[in-house]
């Protein structure tokens, strides 16, 4: 995701300030769950999700869709790049966000609710014993770029 984060920041500076990282298993169920970023911290769209019966299980989850500005990512360096498999690193996100000095926004569970695409369960990460707050995520990544596409969205306010 870092490295997502970097070439977008790279190939549209100034024009993106908002980013949206989301798990492609939810599809929102409100239309009134405006994706869009807040200055004064990241947002937590996802907090009704129908396999959790619409109930955020605890307060510090941000896992499903999170809003972050260029800004709040950069000061929360990152995403850590230290888990592999599913889970723990939105966990791990939202202390480097507090630890940043950010509290995590979101709407009314009856705006953001989400329904999951029903897929196999996976084996939770082996790694979640420890958050990592390591320096230089986001400068010492390096990565080759094989292909890019570039896709045009039409936005039609109505």
């Amino acid at each position: 995701m870092n490295v997502a984060f970097n070439h977008a920041s790279k190939i549209s500076a100034p024009v993106f300030n908002c980013f949206m990282f989301h798990d492609v298993d939810l599809i929102p169920e409100n239309d009134y769950n405006v994706y869009e970023c807040d200055q004064h911290g990241p947002r937590h769209l996802a907090p009704a999700v129908d396999e959790l019966r619409y109930f955020l299980m605890y307060n510090d989850l941000i896992g499903g869709v999170l809003a972050v500005t260029k800004d709040q990512f950069m000061k929360a360096n990152g995403w850590s790049n230290l888990y592999w498999g599913w889970g723990f690193e939105d966990d791990d996100m939202n202390h480097r966000l507090r630890h940043a000095g950010y509290r995590v926004s979101r709407p009314p569970n009856s705006i953001g609710r989400y329904k999951m695409i029903r897929h196999e369960k996976q084996v939770p990460a082996s790694n979640s014993s420890s958050y990592t707050f390591a320096g230089g995520v986001l400068i010492s990544l390096s990565w080759t770029v094989i292909s890019f596409l570039h896709l045009v969205v039409h936005r039609f306010r109505i």
